[in-house]
């Protein structure tokens, strides 16, 4: 396992999107469009766009968007506050390292097939010495049942599954903040082994094996 810091004069997200080397959870989704034939599906930028500012008012507010409006601030401190306000969200937040940087070698077997591949991933949040890492997420849920779809819809199993051998977790915590039902926060802990962390497994495994074809 590999830490990597940003060079002085350049962002976080700038030296891990363009500078770090290896297969990123997002790098899998691009694969799975690839397989399945929708390369060209459009991204929800905006989503993104409102998801990035809420993450780095908690985490990292000198790379706050400079070109934000005055609603979309407005919006995004309510939802960083809702996220602080909550025993676990907050507890997080003060204890755990932010915005971390992580690439490791993978060990997998897909159909037989024993195969190794580098990977990367950029934690929210990281306390190493209990083995637990954390993602902050925006999400159109008004309930934990919506939320819980949602982490199926998105793949956050696979996205657990990844983070975890990269960072060699035993836990990973999604806290899902609604940015429709504002100051709801929902809460949901993968552990190593339980069913989800198990169905994240599948998917990645053989995302990472076609990635090596991947075009």
């Amino acid at each position: 396992m590999t830490r990597h810091y940003a060079p002085e004069g350049m962002t976080t997200k700038e030296f891990y999107f363009n500078h770090v080397k290896g297969l990123s959870n997002s790098g899998m989704g691009k694969v799975q469009d690839w397989l399945d034939g929708r390369e060209d599906k459009l991204m929800p930028e905006a989503a993104f766009r409102f998801g990035s500012m809420v993450d780095a008012m908690l985490t990292q507010p000198d790379e706050l968007e400079a070109n934000a409006t005055d609603e979309e601030l407005l919006k995004a401190m309510q939802v960083r506050d809702a996220i602080r306000s909550h025993p676990l969200g907050g507890m997080l937040l003060d204890k755990a390292e932010p915005q971390v940087i992580i690439t490791n070698t993978v060990s997998l077997e897909y159909e037989g097939i024993e195969f190794e591949i580098e990977g990367k991933c950029m934690l929210d949040g990281l306390i190493q010495k209990m083995k637990i890492g954390k993602d902050d997420k925006t999400t159109a849920a008004r309930t934990h049942a919506q939320f819980m779809a949602s982490v199926e819809r998105f793949n956050y199993d696979r996205q657990a599954f990844w983070y975890m051998e990269l960072a060699e977790l035993d836990r990973f915590v999604f806290i899902g903040a609604s940015k429709i039902k504002v100051g709801e926060v929902f809460i949901h802990i993968i552990k190593r082994g339980d069913p989800m962390w198990l169905s994240g497994k599948e998917k990645a495994t053989s995302l990472a094996y076609y990635s090596k074809i991947w075009k």
